[in-house]
């Protein structure tokens, strides 16, 4: 019906002299629910659609009308039979992870939080906490000081946001194991990962690092603090756990749940003040035994955080896990993404994904909504979703997608789990609040409509996406072309031979590149800057933008140089080893 009637409307414009391309897009989300939407673009003619017309469209099944394009009003809800759930807790990640911003850019960042309907920041430090005692050779040499966190922390509480600090204390922990001093308390001497879990020294670091953070938040309302314990890929390796496991008769099952236990009991300790809640991820606890989990008394001391950031949550979290984990926890989390995540989709983002891919995560959140309706009864209280996004995959990783980048995800995504629905209305509400041009657009089979919005550090955003579709560009029209590809290769460059008039052809298109990547190196360069310390800009650009640099410069190079032949050499060219 939707279909016809749109086509209708197509041909009665038409039948005004007024042109308009329309197209039907059909998007499938993961319930089994079919969005039909009509994508008008702008009127060849310039003509305006009239009154009646356009109320007439509107009047159909639903259909808006914003400027010259054409929206069904629900694009996704759930099903009439469900309540609609809402998290009541939605909280912001905050990585700060070998790429953090300056104070002044987290300063203004936090309004913004607060204006797109999270209720909290969960602050991953790392080593950018100014850690003193046997822990102030980890910290980062551009730590913040103690008096610029408690700044940010001061302006948190003021905008009524919760604050959940992230320290890791089982694996991750690369920013403290690298070092020389440190590496014999790692699980496995290889890898600068996960602690010797019956060491008391690595304990003790553990518990130092939380007793910093602690002390630094104790000032602050905090109900909930996360220790991390996520991807703990080895246990039981180092000679002190492979004794207590032979001395005490236990397995690796236990040394884990043993030290869960122990640092929980530790972070309660350390604020007996305030009702604590401790958070952990939920990956090394679902496979456990349910009666271990009970025995150590897991059940009582922490609320596990279910991370997933596929697009198609059904394939992942099956209803039996829901209800084993369950029987497990009184209380659960969910954790989707605003930036990064999806690496392990198919033609996913990865750890060098630096643009912004908002489809993907509006699916996962939109996959979400679906779980939490589905299973939010399941436990005495479904607190929330958390939701995350890391500067780069772990310590050692580059950078990748930064902040400024991923808040468009975040404010659109944060105002689908706040509306528990995916709609024309909440965009239209996103794109007011971000003071959008016009009502962002998104769909998984087109490219997204991103109008001009209002938000901190947008022209780091624009530079990046600019950087993005430049090298895509790039890719295709230079470096896929089939006589780049077959006339300016390193062979006809090693033999000086070949065809001078696809040369001329090519030239010209890549000087122009080289000049575009060379204007996006520079506003890459200015705009980080305002936002970004310097070693964050430079490993960008060295990471991003110079690689297609160094290529365009190499081939321009090779064209002049064989543009200068008139004659060439006889075949066959001399051999040389394979």
């Amino acid at each position: 019906m939707l279909r016809r009637s749109v086509r209708r409307f197509a041909l009665s414009i038409s039948c005004l002299t007024v042109i308009y391309t329309a197209t039907i897009l059909i998007m499938d989300y993961q319930d089994g629910s079919r969005i039909q939407r009509n994508v008008s673009r702008k009127a060849q003619s310039g003509a305006k659609v009239s009154g009646v017309k356009r109320d007439s469209l509107e009047n159909m099944q639903g259909i808006v009308v914003d400027g010259d394009r054409v929206f069904q009003k629900v694009l996704h809800r759930p099903s009439s039979s469900q309540n609609y759930f809402i998290a009541p807790n939605r909280i912001f990640h905050l990585d700060l992870k070998g790429a953090a911003p300056k104070m002044g850019y987290l300063l203004k960042l936090v309004p913004f939080i607060k204006q797109i309907g999270a209720t909290g920041i969960m602050i991953e430090y790392e080593d950018m906490f100014p850690f003193t005692g046997k822990l102030s050779g980890v910290k980062a040499g551009n730590a913040y000081t103690l008096d610029e966190l408690r700044r940010f922390l001061r302006a948190i509480q003021t905008h009524n946001l919760d604050i959940i600090p992230l320290v890791q204390t089982v694996g991750h922990l690369e920013y403290i194991l690298k070092y020389p001093n440190f590496s014999k308390y790692r699980e496995e001497e290889r890898y600068p990962q996960v602690i010797c879990l019956t060491d008391e020294g690595a304990v003790d670091l553990v518990q130092e690092a939380l007793r910093q953070i602690l002390n630094l938040h104790k000032d602050f309302a905090m109900k909930y603090f996360h220790i991390g314990a996520d991807e703990v890929f080895q246990i039981g390796r180092c000679e002190k756990d492979r004794s207590y496991m032979v001395n005490n008769n236990v397995d690796t099952e236990f040394l884990l749940l043993r030290h869960i236990a122990r640092i929980s009991k530790f972070v309660k300790a350390q604020v007996p003040n305030k009702k604590v809640n401790v958070l952990i991820w939920h990956d090394m606890l679902v496979n456990l035994q349910a009666q271990n989990v009970l025995k150590h008394g897991l059940s009582n001391l922490v609320e596990p955080v279910v991370w997933n950031y596929m697009e198609n949550l059904d394939d992942q979290l099956l209803p039996d896990f829901w209800q084993r984990l369950s029987s497990m926890f009184s209380y659960v989390w969910g954790a989707s993404a605003y930036k990064v995540e999806f690496w392990k989709m198919q033609s996913a983002d990865g750890p060098d994904q630096y643009a912004s891919n908002v489809q993907h995560y509006l699916n996962n959140h939109i996959s979400w909504l679906k779980q939490m309706n589905e299973h939010h009864s399941k436990f005495k209280q479904f607190r929330g979703i958390i939701v995350t996004g890391w500067q780069r995959f772990d310590h050692f990783a580059i950078i990748c997608e930064i902040i400024p980048v991923g808040l468009l995800s975040a404010a659109v995504n944060m105002a689908v789990l706040k509306n528990g629905q995916y709609d024309f209305e909440v965009m239209r509400s996103v794109s007011q609040s971000l003071k959008c041009s016009s009502v962002l657009y998104f769909d998984k089979n087109s490219s997204p409509f991103i109008p001009q919005c209002s938000f901190p550090g947008v022209h780091v955003f624009h530079a990046v996406q600019t950087l993005h579709s430049t090298i895509n560009s790039v890719e295709e029209q230079v470096f896929n072309d089939y006589q780049v590809r077959g006339w300016i290769a390193r062979f006809n460059e090693k033999h000086l031979y070949t065809q001078a008039w696809y040369l001329d052809q090519v030239l010209y298109k890549v000087k122009s590149f080289l000049r575009e990547m060379e204007v996006c190196e520079q506003n890459i360069k200015t705009e980080m800057q305002t936002v970004f310390y310097n070693d964050t800009v430079a490993e960008f650009v060295y990471v991003y933008v110079k690689p297609t640099l160094k290529r365009l410069e190499e081939l321009s190079q090779r064209i002049d140089k064989l543009s200068e032949l008139r004659i060439f050499p006889r075949r066959p060219f001399a051999v040389q080893e394979f």
